[in-house]
């Protein structure tokens, strides 16, 4: 017998609306598992201890002693935000005998529900379940949200966009995404672009887009803290967006090639190489790296940010730092921030605002990870790299928890070494 499969949203994405299926399906028992894979946007409370109880009871009360039942919450993050339960019913083998012996006609299921289980019949074969999988609409829509993400942390008057690199994780989100961009590569050119502009961003006349599946190689369940289902990341004019996988042309003359000579009618003189492309925008990659007391087993990246930058809480809280490590969000500064400035001779330097605490007093915010010296004041950094702590070398008071919280260490680089 085939798995008799539902989808359960709304008011029905409830532990009322998970036993009423099943009551309404004991005629097709026994079962030998009873599966649901529950959302945590359901309209609904929904406690998975209360759905596994009132399953087992009914279970119980229509002698279904041995079968098993699994409740548990959506594998794929993409499931368990859609607010829906799937509710699976896998029946039990039926022996040969029993299958030969059973009638032509079902008995009616109130029937079957009042004899013993040996003896209820064997229901009709039911029809395969849809397979799961994520719709084309659904897939546009993380897509748009991903573009939304990269835009809001892309500096303003940083110049146009030459490239838009979508990295997908998920299988499900590949295989609905992929065919779009593959099959109507003109379309999804002009469609990306589109999205950039709508967030105030402006696509380069030669602008690329490249697509790349990257799954997870790390077991099920397993996987890196900053990896995301789908992420987009925007490259400017300039020497570093070289690559990708250039927009068809719209029309249907050949591309001209850039070793062809300039036309006749073209009189201008030739310039240096070097003038033909425009400066790109001073970038820098910031990364934490752990705390004063321990690394983290991977950095968390803020990459390629345009110049001048401030570094403080709201910058890392927007990159999405508190939902990893809560607790160290608060170690970082809204009121004191780090400018980090392009400087002239090359490099960049970063530069603390003044901490004042009880009157005059000041207090360092930022200190070199090495050495333990306070910035006092503007920093160069020629070389393109520095690693400083954040907040007081020996920790801050959790006003909370009255625990002591370990300073952040976060290395700023330029974007050509990262």
């Amino acid at each position: 017998m085939h798995t008799i499969e539902t989808r359960l949203c709304g008011r029905q994405a409830s532990v009322a609306g998970i036993t009423g299926f099943i009551n309404r399906h004991l005629g097709d028992g026994p079962f030998s598992r009873v599966e649901v894979r529950y959302s945590i946007a359901a309209a609904a409370p929904f406690s998975a201890q209360a759905a596994k109880q009132a399953i087992g009871n009914l279970l119980r009360e229509n002698g279904m002693l041995a079968t098993l039942v699994s409740v548990r919450v959506h594998e794929g993050p993409l499931d368990a935000v859609t607010g829906e339960h799937v509710l699976r019913l896998v029946p039990a083998a039926v022996p040969a005998r029993a299958a030969a012996g059973a009638p032509d006609a079902p008995w009616p299921r109130w029937l079957s529900r009042l004899l013993p289980r040996r003896l209820a019949p064997a229901a009709p074969p039911a029809a395969p379940p849809a397979p799961l999988g994520i719709s084309a609409a659904s897939a546009v829509a993380h897509l748009r949200l991903a573009v939304k993400l990269a835009a809001a942390h892309s500096a303003p008057d940083g110049g146009e966009v030459a490239q838009a690199r979508i990295t997908v994780r998920l299988p499900l989100l590949h295989a609905a995404l992929q065919p779009l961009v593959d099959e109507n590569a003109v379309e999804t050119h002009k469609s990306l672009a589109e999205m950039l502009r709508r967030h105030g961003l402006e696509p380069a006349s030669t602008f690329k887009v490249r697509y790349v599946f990257v799954p997870r190689a790390h077991g099920d369940g397993t996987g890196l803290a900053t990896e995301s289902d789908i992420d987009v990341a925007l490259r400017r004019a300039g020497p570093d967006a070289a690559g990708g996988t250039a927009a068809p042309e719209p029309t249907r003359a050949p591309p001209v090639s850039a070793w062809r000579k300039a036309p006749p009618a073209e009189t201008s003189t030739a310039l240096p190489a070097g003038t033909m492309m425009p400066a790109p925008a001073p970038l820098v990659t910031i990364r934490v790296l752990g705390t004063a007391w321990e690394d983290f087993a991977l950095p968390f990246e803020l990459h390629r940010m345009a110049l001048p930058l401030t570094f403080n809480r709201q910058l890392l809280a927007d990159a999405g730092f508190g939902k990893l490590h809560p607790r160290l969000l608060q170690v970082a500064s809204n009121s004191v921030p780090l400018l980090i400035e392009s400087a002239a001779g090359g490099g960049f330097t970063v530069c603390p605002a003044p901490r004042h605490a009880g009157g005059a007093a000041r207090t360092p915010m930022y200190h070199q990870r090495q050495s333990r010296q306070a910035l006092a004041g503007a920093l160069p950094v020629p070389a393109g790299r520095v690693e400083l702590l954040v907040n007081a070398p020996g920790g801050v008071l959790d006003g909370a928890s009255g625990e002591v919280v370990p300073a952040l260490v976060i290395e700023v680089l330029a974007a050509r070494l990262a």
